[in-house]
């Protein structure tokens, strides 16, 4: 065999396998050189940071302590639930207060302290001393047809707002001719009904009353009899303990009638 010839081809084959095995190393290079990028990239865009990995080649301990930190938002609402202790106390809290503040109920279901609030809000009685009547007579005298009409004025001076009966019973009409009484209104009055009016300090209450022209005889009611003319009588109003001055009029009598021509001429 030649020399030359076994010679030649035995540089030619180291040749050509170190000409492969550049190109394989090259090869690799490459494709580690683009997994790496590709690796970046995907981290860039997944969020910028790339997980930094152990010698093991899995992610560190740094990365689930990162991930343990970074989700804890569904865990959020259980922990906060139940730190509102407010619907456990507030209805506990609220009928003891209600319960000192109102009043227990009687039998009846309404508050103890109801009926002393009315009766500390009622009315009273108007006293005597606080009482102002007047008596006005509508006209001077009165004729044969007239009747004699008054009013009657009725005032309270008391602070507060008072009661007073003003029924025919209560409220009274008394005609005097002098110091005798010759008539009064309740006198023959039984059964009557009961009327109460509200007085406020200062505001009248006006009323009017008349007088029949009658006058009461000593032996009781039914014995009136007419009023004397010609006389001056004196009209007085009373009620609740209290009485007004008097009022003066004059009851005139009937004007004489003419004398007829046959009277006249008997007379002469």
């Amino acid at each position: 065999m030649d020399p030359d010839a076994q010679r030649r081809r035995g540089d030619r084959t180291p040749g050509a396998d170190a000409y492969w095995q550049r190109r394989f190393f090259t090869l690799v290079g490459g494709l580690a050189v683009i997994g790496l990028l590709a690796w970046v990239c995907s981290g860039v865009a997944s969020g910028g940071k790339s997980p930094r990995t152990s010698g093991s080649g899995g992610p560190s301990s740094a990365a689930y302590a990162s991930t343990a930190t970074a989700t804890p938002k569904p865990s959020a609402p259980v922990t906060s639930a139940p730190a509102s202790p407010s619907p456990s106390v507030s209805p506990s809290a609220s009928p003891s207060k209600s319960a000192t503040a109102t009043p227990k109920p009687t039998a009846s279901g309404k508050p103890r302290e109801a009926p002393a609030k009315a009766a500390a809000s009622a009315p009273v009685t108007c006293p005597a001393a606080d009482l102002v009547l007047t008596v006005t007579a509508s006209q001077a005298s009165y004729g044969a047809k007239d009747t004699p009409t008054f009013q009657v004025d009725i005032v309270s001076t008391n602070a507060a707002t008072c009661t007073l009966a003003t029924g025919p019973e209560a409220l009274k009409l008394v005609i005097l001719h002098g110091g005798t009484t010759a008539w009064n209104s309740a006198a023959c009055v039984r059964g009557a009904p009961r009327h109460v009016i509200s007085l406020r300090r200062g505001v009248p209450v006006v009323t009017s009353m008349t007088w029949n022209k009658q006058q009461q005889g000593a032996s009781g009611c039914g014995s009136a009899v007419a009023a004397a003319t010609g006389r001056t009588y004196s009209a007085v109003a009373q009620a609740g303990g209290a009485q007004s001055p008097g009022a003066p009029f004059r009851l005139t009598a009937p004007a004489a009638k003419p004398a007829s021509p046959a009277t006249k001429s008997a007379g002469a």
